[in-house]
């Protein structure tokens, strides 16, 4: 058995953190965009105990690439500077095994 698996993900992430100092507050708001995807390649074995009946298991390998980018935005009356912009940016390129997680008891009629 053998077949491929298309991973893709997008994501948006928003947090917003108020901090009061008793003399000054500040106010930081982080937004990452995230995007991804990738390939799974599966492959699959099969243990067959008569002409009907089998045992089945598959496992994957997936390659994924994934950019995301991070901007933070800082508000403060700490200083004379109102903002302040931060931005990061991260590229990934990761390899993974599964290792097999179901086993298929598979009956033919």
């Amino acid at each position: 058995m053998y077949g491929i698996d298309l991973l893709v993900d997008y994501d948006v992430l928003t947090t917003i953190q108020e901090n009061d100092f008793g003399f000054a507050t500040e106010k930081v708001k982080t937004k990452t965009h995230f995007i991804g995807g990738g390939f799974a390649p599966v492959a699959g074995i099969q243990f067959n105990l008569s002409d009907r009946v089998a045992l089945m298991t598959e496992t994957s390998f997936a390659l994924e690439c994934s950019y995301s980018e991070t901007k933070n935005i800082i508000d403060s009356d700490i200083d004379s500077q109102d903002r302040t912009d931060l931005t990061d940016h991260n590229f990934t390129v990761g390899l993974m095994s599964k290792l097999p997680t179901s086993l298929f008891l598979v009956v033919s009629f």
